[in-house]
């Protein structure tokens, strides 16, 4: 009887400590998810942070690329303004220079006229 009062007290203290090393397992599991939990928090507000960090400088990049080409088109049309301005000028150019010959032919054909009028009468004073 005494050995059993005695196994009675050893199962009952080894109940006592088993049920310690759970408790004490089940809180370090718990500390564990809990840690878990708390990285896995942390991990994902980084990652939002990363994603809204990369959108920002996605649409600051598509800002500036559209700034490049609206300069790049309003350069274009600078160039296409300076070429139609130059193209004009050089078809006004020679649109004078083809006035100018034209006067300078009809001077010509003046003094040729003036020339042969003049020898005409001078031909006809002698005659």
């Amino acid at each position: 009887v005494k050995e059993e009062k005695d196994t009675g007290q050893v199962e009952h203290i080894r109940n006592v400590e088993m049920e310690k090393i759970a408790s004490s397992r089940d809180e370090a599991l718990k500390a564990q998810k809990d840690a878990r939990a708390t990285l896995m928090v942390e991990v994902n507000a980084s990652r939002d942070e990363q994603i809204r960090q990369r959108k920002t400088l996605e649409n600051r990049m598509r800002e500036v690329e559209a700034i490049e080409v609206r300069r790049d088109a309003m350069e274009q049309e600078k160039q296409k303004e300076k070429e139609r301005i130059e193209k004009a000028r050089k078809t006004q150019e020679t649109v004078d220079n083809m006035l100018m010959n034209k006067r300078t032919v009809e001077d010509k054909l003046k003094e040729h006229a003036k020339e042969k009028q003049r020898q005409y009468l001078l031909h006809k004073q002698i005659t």
